[in-house]
């Protein structure tokens, strides 16, 4: 045999061996493909399933009836792959928000050179379109005692975006347009502001309705300090939160000790005690605040007292008589609308 003629054999068996070496990454890859399609079909169906126990989650809580979050993701899921264990999980965000989240292990076929398994993981948020009007129908100013000037402002507090808002317009015809923050009560000496009788503030679900004080220093002294770019301003909120598991129950975060309530059975008992009520007359010094720990139910009146200048900040009074008003424990009024989802 000539020396070409082995040369050309030679050659052949060495693209042969190439081709014998290449073809298992070529095919490791092409079941690598065909298996992350298969995910990408699980993940399809896991979505699916999450999105719709996400919204009977929302449903159910609306109706007032229980349901098993496992049970219906698993009613909800329809796929033929062979996973390991399927994790869920759900959190309730606020009231009428809902997240929920699947995990699983699907084993690789042919991949499984590459890669034994792949993690799929979904999450689902949904949310019951429920528009909460809080109507605080009683609002009483009551007489206080204060060289500065306080106004107290509503707004909307979102808990989930840590959000202060104005509330909701609902005379503009534009979905989600918001006004400004809503004056509703000021201590002013020199009256000008005429306070309303009544509150009532729309929020978007999930919000609470909120207070501001606003405290100029040394404004009801001198009133020319309220536009003075010069004077000392402070803005306190109280961020208000609402107990998930009771309603009715709500908290003001101020983060300072500015305020003091006292939640009275009837608004006879919401006066002063030289008046035969229970609240505490004004220029009552270097006190304690009292804190109502019942739950503010429609029907009764909670009495709120703030303290302008808060021991925090240094020098007070503590007398809790600077900005002081009446306000019926709110109704809430709920109109329900869909359930979307949002995320």
């Amino acid at each position: 045999m000539s020396l070409i003629t082995r040369a050309v054999r030679d050659e052949r068996g060495g693209v042969a061996v190439i081709f014998g070496l290449a073809v298992i990454p070529i095919f490791a890859f092409a079941g690598f493909a065909m298996d992350y399609s298969r995910a990408t079909d699980v993940r399809a169906a896991m979505q699916n399933a999450a999105d719709s126990t996400a919204l009977q989650a929302v449903m159910a809580r609306q109706e007032g009836r229980q349901l098993d979050i496992q049970q219906t993701f698993m009613g909800n899921f329809h796929h033929r792959a062979e996973l390991g264990a399927i994790n869920v999980s759900f959190e309730w965000i606020g009231a009428n928000r809902v997240r929920v989240n699947s995990d699983a292990v699907l084993p690789m076929t042919i991949g499984a050179v590459l890669r034994p398994n792949l993690d799929v993981g979904v999450q689902a948020v949904a949310e019951g379109l429920v528009e909460t009007r809080t109507n605080e129908n009683h609002f009483e100013i009551m007489d206080s005692d204060a060289a500065d000037f306080n106004e107290l402002l509503a707004y909307c507090y979102d808990p989930i975006e840590d959000e202060r808002l104005g509330p909701l317009d609902r005379y503009s015809g534009v979905a989600g347009a918001r006004t400004d923050f809503v004056k509703v009560a000021d201590n002013d000496r020199y009256p000008g502001f005429n306070p309303p009788g009544s509150i009532d503030v729309d929020c978007a679900p999930h919000e609470e309705i909120s207070y501001m004080m606003r405290n100029t220093r040394g404004g009801n002294r001198d009133p020319s300090l309220r536009d003075s770019a010069g004077a000392t301003v402070y803005e306190f909120y109280s961020d208000t939160t609402r107990d998930e598991e009771n309603p009715e129950g709500f908290t003001f975060n101020f983060g300072l000790e500015i305020v003091e309530t006292i939640l009275c059975r009837s608004l006879a008992e919401c006066r002063t005690e030289s008046e035969g009520g229970i609240l505490p007359d004004i220029r009552e010094r270097d006190r304690t605040p009292e804190r109502q720990e019942a739950t503010c139910t429609h029907g009764q009146y909670l009495f709120i007292g703030f303290e302008d200048r808060p021991p925090e900040l240094g020098w007070s009074d503590r007398d809790y008589d600077d900005l002081r008003f009446v306000i019926s424990c709110p109704s809430i009024e709920e109109r329900r609308g869909t359930v979307r989802l949002v995320g």
